[in-house]
């Protein structure tokens, strides 16, 4: 994008990936507009049902962890 004379960019992008994806341009000295997309739903931390084990627990902690790694 530099060498093109683009040096500010709107990255649109899933919440999961957004700090990831914000410091890859950053770090190439792109200035980073963002506009996340997709944030996962709110959680109601007064509910029983939040206590309760369930199958999406695991694909969320995935994404999650492959976040992190990737930073």
């Amino acid at each position: 994008l530099l060498p093109q004379g683009i040096r500010r960019i709107t990255l649109v992008t899933d919440a999961w990936h957004m700090e990831r994806a914000r410091f890859a341009f950053a770090r190439e000295g792109i200035e980073v507009y963002c506009a996340p997309t997709n944030f996962p739903d709110a959680v109601n931390i007064h509910s029983m049902a939040l206590w309760m084990p369930r199958g999406q627990a695991f694909v969320e902690n995935q994404f999650g962890l492959s976040e992190l790694v990737g930073q």
